[in-house]
């Protein structure tokens, strides 16, 4: 099968937003957390619809949600909403079958942390050109820098693990987002893995089950995913001196 030419793929990004947050300890989920005047959800959004190949925005959103409506962005006519599931597979699935609402069944996706704010075009674009010479689609990481430590299983509780292994650091890559697959491929994996009960931590992990494997793309250092209270203070950091000028 030929890959489609850069300029016909058609892509529309997805946003699983429906989650609490709780490691954050904040007020509200974390993905509602201001980062330098505009909710972390706003800056992922605004930096996807800033990416010229993305033709729109899916957000998975929870149900009773409070703090969507109030946000500038959910009124832009290229942002839709679908209806957030318990665990991120199945929020991504529902934005999915949203897609195919709209009659995009052959689009690509980038799924796209609620909670990576600082993606460029650059990385956009870098992950794109690999993906689409795939059909196993492809996902920004960085190889590990640091000996991985692989722990006991069945570990005491209070007690601190101790080291099962060393794992090989050359083969050992730390999975980012966006991660970019064909629409179909990835809710037809979704729905295997979780009709088996397979754990599904990211969309690639849906993709390997299903026999893919999806290429690893450099990302960035910058690409920090916002989880715990002290990584908030990092990601404004780094706004701020990608947006000096």
């Amino acid at each position: 099968m030929t890959s489609p030419q850069p300029d016909d793929t058609k892509l529309i990004a997805i946003v699983p937003a429906a989650g609490t947050g709780s490691r954050m300890q904040a007020a509200v989920p974390k993905q509602y957390l201001s980062l330098c005047g505009k909710s972390i959800l706003e800056r992922v959004i605004e930096a996807l619809l800033g990416f010229p190949r993305i033709d729109r925005v899916v957000v998975g959103i929870a149900n009773g949600d409070e703090h969507w409506a109030g946000l500038p962005i959910s009124k832009n006519p290229r942002v839709l909403i679908a209806e957030g599931g318990e665990v991120r597979a199945q929020t991504v699935q529902n934005c999915l079958d949203t897609i195919d609402k709209h009659d995009c069944s052959e689009h690509w996706v980038m799924v796209q942390d609620a909670v990576r704010p600082l993606i460029n075009n650059e990385m956009l674009e870098r992950l794109f050109q690999s993906a689409i010479e795939t059909d196993s689609g492809a996902l920004l990481a960085l190889p590990a820098v640091d000996t991985i430590k692989c722990a006991q299983a069945n570990s005491e509780v209070g007690i601190e693990p101790r080291v099962q292994n060393t794992l090989d650091r050359d083969t050992i890559w730390a999975a980012q987002t966006p991660q970019m697959f064909p629409a179909q491929k990835l809710r037809s994996a979704l729905i295997q893995a979780r009709s088996n009960k397979k754990p599904i931590t990211d969309e690639s992990s849906a993709m390997e089950y299903a026999g893919f494997n999806p290429r690893l793309v450099k990302g960035s250092s910058l690409n920090i995913k916002i989880t715990q209270p002290g990584d908030l203070k990092i990601a404004e950091a780094f706004y701020q001196t990608m947006n000096r000028n």
